[in-house]
């Protein structure tokens, strides 16, 4: 059946001489993977441009319940950004983001209210005043209670915080995290680093078979 749907690009690889299998978490199905055939086929004809990491997009697409892929009939952009593509500290986040949010939603049913907090702060991340180098740290930390095992407490990291024995100040902004204090500044990657490092084996403790991020050495050397 043909389902028009808002759709968030979390990755994609090469599939044959010119085609690509994209994994788009998309507001009407969840996360699904499709396959969109002559993506690559000459540069005037070329689909490659539409699923960049975190790219908005709308699409009309070909859904088969009982199939692994599905087909894009049509897609055009729901936002195109002014920023992301341009600025290496932007670009970088939005790769390491678009990597974690495919093992972090790798299951995900039809959810459009995680689809619709996920849209805004994409689109956050491409605003003038969006403060970048904290940018993954807010966004995994929210997203957790989306899925639905965000912590609630210090106690409920504590076993994280406890394998990566961080710094008393990242402890204490990660309390402050956890308060829903969103806005606490970190000073220096050190603590970044830190932070995420905890973040990171706090999901692989609640998503099956969440990987390390080929994208995480670079985001560090990035926001340093």
């Amino acid at each position: 059946m043909l389902v028009k749907t808002k759709g968030i690009v979390l990755g994609q690889i090469p599939f044959k001489e010119s085609s690509l299998i994209i994994k788009i978490y998309t507001e009407e199905l969840g996360t699904r993977g499709f396959i969109q055939s002559a993506a690559k086929k000459t540069k005037k004809q070329s689909k490659t441009a539409y699923f960049l990491p975190l790219s908005l997009l709308d699409l009309v697409v070909y859904h088969k319940p009982n199939r692994d892929l599905d087909t894009i009939s049509e897609v055009k952009f729901l936002y195109t950004f002014r920023k992301i593509p341009f600025e290496t500290s932007r670009s970088s986040v939005a790769i390491f983001l678009a990597e974690f949010l495919h093992q972090a939603l790798k299951f995900e049913a039809q959810d459009p209210n995680k689809f619709r907090f996920l849209e805004k702060k994409i689109r956050q991340l491409d605003a003038d005043e969006t403060n970048v180098a904290n940018f993954p740290i807010t966004l995994a930390m929210e997203l957790s209670h989306f899925i639905g095992f965000g912590p609630t407490g210090f106690e409920d990291l504590k076993e994280e915080i406890d394998q990566t024995t961080p710094s008393e100040r990242s402890i204490s902004i990660i309390k402050s995290l956890i308060r829903g204090d969103h806005d606490t500044v970190l000073s220096s990657g050190k603590e970044r680093r830190e932070l995420l490092e905890i973040i990171l084996k706090f999901y692989s403790n609640h998503v099956e078979n969440f990987r390390e991020l080929n994208s995480l050495p670079i985001l560090h050397e990035v926001l340093a």
